[in-house]
C-alpha cells in the first residue's frame, strides 16, 4: 500500500475516533463547516447524493427507483463542490462532494467550509466512515426504521479530526487513485459475474423455450416474445398453471436482521421475523418497487411482505421449470408507472405461456441445472473476489483517513488511461444496488 505508521498517536476527544496522530487537531463541525441556502433557479435539475458517495445529477446515473416529490416544496440550491449530506440516508454512506449545480430536497444538508484550509473531500469520506461504523445510526435520531436522520445541529457538535491543509490533500489524493485502481478491478470482476449470467441465462432461455430434444419440429406459438415451440406443446394463460396472491403487511418493526423465518418483499430477501405466512415450495414475484417482476423460488416456513405475489402450483407443474420460466418472461416489462412501479396480478395471470408435459418439464429443469452448475461455481468465486476487494477498500479508506497510517509525501502511480476510460463507460455505480422496499427518498 506504500505507506506507513503515524510515529505518535494522542487522545482525541471524538466519541467514535478514540486517538489520532499527535500532530493533528481536533474541531467542532460548527466550525468547520456553515449551512448553505442557496434559491432554486429556472434551469437546475435534480441533483440526487447516493449511497456509494457519488453527488450528481439524477438524469447521470438513472431514473428509476425513486420517490418523486409531487411538490417541490423547500427544495434548495446546489452548487458544485459543496458538500452533501443526505439526512435520512447519510447511515448508509449517502455523503459526498457535489459535481454537478443544480437542486435538491429539503433533506439533504448542504455544506460550504467555513475556511480555505478545509478540504471538503476529505471530510465527505470521514463521514461515510461514520457511517461505516453505524456511529449516525447510534447517535441521531430515527424518523423510520433504518432511517436516523442526521441534521445540521447534530452534525454541527460533533467533533472531527483536523489534520493540515496538506494533510487533508494527501489523503483525498490517495484514497481516490487506490480507490480507482480498486474501482476497475471489480468492474472487470463484475462484467465477467455478467457474462456468465448471460451464458448461463442463454441455456436456460433455449431449453424453456425450445425443450432440450433438438430434432423436435417446431411450430409458431403465436406468442411474440416465444417465437417456435415444440409442436406438441400447448399454449395457456399462466393461470391455468398457478394462483397469484400477494402477501401480508407487515411493519419494518417487526424485522430484524436475525431471527427464525426469512422475509421476502418486493425486491427479494429482507431480513428476518418471528412468525411465517407460508411452508412449503413457493415462486415469489416482486409486485412493487423498482424490481418489481424479479423472481425467486423459495422453500420452508417464510413471511412474504404484500410487496410479494405469492404464486402457488395447481397441478404438480415442475416448479423449478416454472420458475425459470417467469424469469425468461421478464415480467418487470409488464410494470405500470407510477411513483413506485408495480405489476398486477392479473395482467400476469393471463399472459401466454407454453405447457410442456410433466415429465418433459422435469427433464428441462434437470437439464438446465446440470448444465449451468459450473457457471454458478464460477460465479460464486468470481462474487467473492469481489467481496474481499470491497472489503479491502473499505479497511483501506478507514486506516488512511481516521490517521492509522501515514500517506504523506507518497509518489502515486498514474491509473493507465484505458482503466479510466473504462470507469467512464460504466455510468452506473459498482456499488449501485436497489434497496429492498426502501427506495431512496426524495422527501
Amino acid at each position: 500500500m506504500n505507506s506507513k505508521l503515524y510515529r505518535q498517536h494522542k487522545d482525541s476527544g471524538i466519541t467514535w475516533l478514540p486517538t489520532i496522530p499527535s500532530e493533528w487537531q481536533s474541531e467542532r463541525a460548527k466550525n468547520l463547516f456553515s449551512e448553505s441556502n442557496l434559491p432554486v433557479r429556472e434551469e437546475d435539475e435534480i441533483v440526487t447524493c447516493f449511497r456509494d458517495g457519488q453527488v450528481t445529477l439524477r438524469k447521470n446515473r438513472r431514473e428509476r427507483g425513486f420517490m418523486n416529490a409531487l411538490l417541490e416544496g423547500g427544495y434548495q440550491g446546489v452548487r458544485v463542490n459543496q458538500l452533501v449530506v443526505h439526512a435520512m440516508d447519510a447511515f448508509a454512506g449517502a455523503v459526498g462532494v457535489s459535481d454537478s449545480n443544480g437542486k435538491c430536497t429539503p433533506e439533504y444538508v448542504i455544506l460550504n467550509a467555513k475556511h480555505p484550509t478545509i478540504n471538503l473531500q476529505y471530510y465527505a469520506l470521514l463521514i461515510r466512515e461514520m457511517a461505516r461504523l453505524d456511529f449516525i445510526r447510534i447517535i441521531c435520531p430515527a424518523v423510520r426504521e433504518r432511517a436516523p436522520r442526521l441534521r445540521y445541529p447534530n452534525l454541527a457538535r460533533m467533533f472531527f479530526p483536523l489534520p493540515s491543509k496538506e494533510e487533508q490533500d494527501d489523503i483525498v489524493q490517495y484514497v481516490n487513485s487506490w480507490k480507482k485502481k480498486i474501482n476497475c478491478f471489480i468492474r472487470r470482476k463484475r462484467r465477467l459475474i455478467a457474462l456468465l449470467k448471460e451464458q448461463r441465462q442463454n441455456i436456460i432461455n433455449k431449453a424453456i423455450t425450445r425443450g432440450i430434444n433438438p430434432d423436435v419440429t417446431l411450430k409458431p406459438s403465436g406468442v411474440p416474445w416465444l417465437g417456435d415451440i415444440p409442436e406438441h406443446w400447448p399454449v395457456m394463460k399462466l393461470k391455468r398453471l398457478v394462483s397469484m396472491k400477494s402477501g401480508d403487511g407487515i411493519t419494518s418493526l417487526s424485522i430484524s436482521e436475525r431471527g427464525a423465518y426469512p422475509v421476502y418483499g418486493g425486491n427479494g430477501h429482507r431480513g428476518f421475523s418471528s412468525s411465517y405466512t407460508h411452508d412449503g415450495d413457493f415462486i415469489l414475484v416482486g409486485r412493487q418497487g423498482a424490481l418489481c417482476g424479479n423472481v425467486h423460488l423459495v422453500n420452508g416456513r417464510f413471511w412474504a411482505s404484500e410487496h410479494a405475489i405469492v404464486t402457488t402450483l395447481n397441478g404438480n407443474d415442475d416448479i423449478r421449470w416454472l420458475s425459470e420460466l417467469l424469469r425468461v418472461m421478464n415480467l418487470n416489462q409488464y410494470s405500470e408507472s407510477a411513483a413506485q412501479p408495480g405489476i398486477s396480478v392479473e395482467k400476469i395471470m393471463n399472459l401466454q405461456i407454453p405447457a410442456p408435459p410433466l415429465n418433459e418439464q422435469s427433464d428441462i429443469a434437470s437439464y438446465f441445472c446440470n448444465e449451468s452448475k459450473n457457471i454458478d461455481i464460477a460465479i460464486s468465486k468470481t462474487m467473492r473476489e469481489v467481496e474481499l476487494m470491497r472489503e479491502y477498500r473499505a479497511r483501506l479508506i478507514s486506516d488512511v483517513v481516521t490517521g492509522k497510517v501515514d500517506v504523506r509525501n507518497i509518489e502515486l502511480a498514474p491509473v493507465p488511461e484505458e482503466e479510466l476510460l473504462a470507469i467512464e463507460d460504466d455510468v452506473e455505480s459498482i456499488d449501485d444496488a436497489e434497496q429492498d422496499d426502501i427506495p431512496e427518498t426524495e422527501e
